[in-house]
């Protein structure tokens, strides 16, 4: 898709055809794996990995990411 390995939200959104609150709320509940880079504020720049995106559409494991136990 790019020449760089990472993505922003917003180019994430557009390679996994949803929209960019999903990909907020994958990250903060921990299904989709990312980094988030400082900036200025409390605010800061999330970079996500196509791979990433990849295994959290297919339902694996992201590298990095450990299986999270649902209680019933």
């Amino acid at each position: 898709m790019t020449n760089s390995p990472w993505l922003t939200v917003r180019s994430a959104a557009e390679y996994a055809a949803c929209h960019p609150n999903t990909i907020y709320n994958a990250l903060y509940s921990g299904e989709l794996v990312g980094h988030k880079k400082k900036g200025k504020g409390k605010r800061g720049h999330w970079r996500i990995s196509e791979a990433a995106i990849d295994s959290w559409l297919s339902g694996d494991i992201a590298p990095g990411q450990k299986r999270r136990l649902r209680s019933a």
